[in-house]
């Protein structure tokens, strides 16, 4: 795959795991993504949740007093991992 396609099964796995009850964040991501090696950015992460925001994947939250921009995976979201498996 490629490193787009790499981020964005990244992005769905870790919302994937936060499961519907939790939101987080792109910076949250590219930290766990450190933790297993990769070098992804939060950037990257951003690029990638707004992409499955608009697969329908996710969801964005962004809290009105502070702007942080959270995301949440949704239904559609939960059975594309668990059908496509990334």
């Amino acid at each position: 795959m490629k490193r787009k396609q790499l981020i964005r099964a990244e992005v769905l796995l870790q919302l994937y795991g936060a499961g519907m009850a939790m939101a987080i964040t792109p910076a949250f991501m590219a930290r766990q993504a450190r933790l297993e090696g990769a070098d992804y950015t939060e950037s990257e992460m951003l690029e990638a949740a707004l992409f499955q925001c608009g697969q329908g994947y996710a969801a964005e939250q962004t809290e009105t007093h502070t702007g942080v921009r959270r995301f949440q995976i949704t239904s559609a979201g939960m059975l594309q991992h668990e059908r496509t498996g990334l």
